[in-house]
């Protein structure tokens, strides 16, 4: 990784490099490794560069990344701890924080956009991941990538850099497993096409449900007496996103919605020759996360707006006891459902202006 990131050997496409750069820091860094990648960031041109210098301070200020054991090191050396070295210059931007956080489980939401020197959406990545002390499961990931854009804008390649095919396409990740990935268009004629004769529906990019358990265990009672439990777990997910480019407008819209229902079913059996006992308990969950993203490129600076939004969450429990005995039985049953309310996640007060300023603007058209 750090033979790719500093081309030692060779040259390398823009997001290889900051591919290999990601992997270091998410690896245990060295102190000297954060040191270099940060002094060469300026290398990769101004939106690559704010794009890696936002990565690396999200990286040392979260307090579950192992870089941040490293951030003292770090800061103490002045070629790195300045104000001109950390000024922001580019609209790229990385940002990761936690959703929700408890003693033995953290759930963290991280949002990557990497953008073009002329201001159209090269990469954007939006990932949901759970850690619970030294384990890391990347529960679902979604990345949006165009590539071959900077001949339309005008735009001249790195020197030792090959102008790409035009392309825009998307691939998601979901329980640490890599999905087949999808491609929006591919080439200028297939571009047109799909601006001219778009539907507006979304693209499907995994849709199914999973058994997240199954567990059935016999437990011997100090009794003498034998209680069977089991257990199973199922989760349906939708994940679908869109892509809306208006060349009219020049306006550029994406759209991930993440769409999930949880159901756990819990049963415990106690079962004599002269009693019977069940207890079941059923839960059902259900829910849609959606992350937007506004870019308007007519205007200089470009103007971009992030929203993250949780729909409510409608959930239902039901408690039930069925016990017999000789020729009486009986059934007792109890449940509650309720709703969580929707919810709105403010990601940074930067970005709470730009959506006020781009959403009042459409609002008034």
């Amino acid at each position: 990784m750090r033979r790719i990131f500093h081309e030692k050997r060779k040259s390398y496409e823009k997001t290889c490099r900051l591919a290999a750069a990601e992997i270091l820091l998410d690896n245990t860094p060295l102190p000297m490794d954060v040191i270099n990648i940060l002094l060469a960031a300026h290398q990769l041109g101004t939106e690559a560069a704010t794009f890696l210098l936002l990565k690396v301070q999200s990286s040392l200020h979260a307090n579950h990344h192992p870089a941040r054991k490293i951030k003292s090191d770090i800061m103490r050396d002045p070629r790195i701890n300045n104000y001109n070295h950390f000024s922001k210059a580019g609209i790229s931007s990385s940002f990761s924080g936690p959703l929700t956080a408890t003693k033995e489980l953290l759930s963290t939401f991280g949002l990557d956009l990497l953008f073009l020197e002329g201001g159209f959406l090269r990469k954007s990545v939006s990932d949901f991941s759970l850690l619970s002390h030294d384990w890391h499961l990347r529960a679902a990931q979604v990345t949006i990538e165009a590539q071959g854009m900077e001949s339309m804008l005008g735009e001249n390649t790195l020197e030792g850099e090959e102008g790409p095919e035009l392309m825009a396409g998307m691939s998601a990740i979901f329980f640490d497993v890599q999905l087949r990935p999808i491609i929006f268009f591919q080439g200028y004629t297939d571009l047109m096409a799909k601006v001219l004769l778009s539907s507006g529906e979304p693209t499907s990019v995994v849709k199914g449900n999973l058994l997240l358990m199954d567990h059935h265990q016999v437990i011997p009672l100090q009794s003498g007496l034998q209680a069977v439990v089991k257990l199973q777990g199922g989760l349906g997910l939708d994940i679908s996103a869109n892509v809306d480019v208006n060349i009219w407008e020049q306006e550029l819209k994406t759209s991930v919605n993440t769409g999930g229902s949880l159901t756990i079913d819990f049963q415990a059996e106690l079962d004599t020759p002269f009693l019977h006992t069940t207890l079941r308990s059923q839960t059902e969950a259900e829910t849609s996360i959606y992350f937007d993203t506004i870019l308007r490129f007519s205007s200089s600076p470009v103007l971009m707006c992030l929203q993250l939004r949780k729909d409510q969450v409608p959930y239902r429990e039901i408690f039930t006891i069925s016990t017999s005995a000789g020729n009486q039985s009986s059934t007792i049953r109890k449940g509650r459902q309720g709703t969580v309310p929707a919810q709105e996640f403010a990601l940074h007060q930067a970005n709470s202006e730009m959506c006020q300023l781009l959403l009042t603007a459409e609002e008034g058209a």
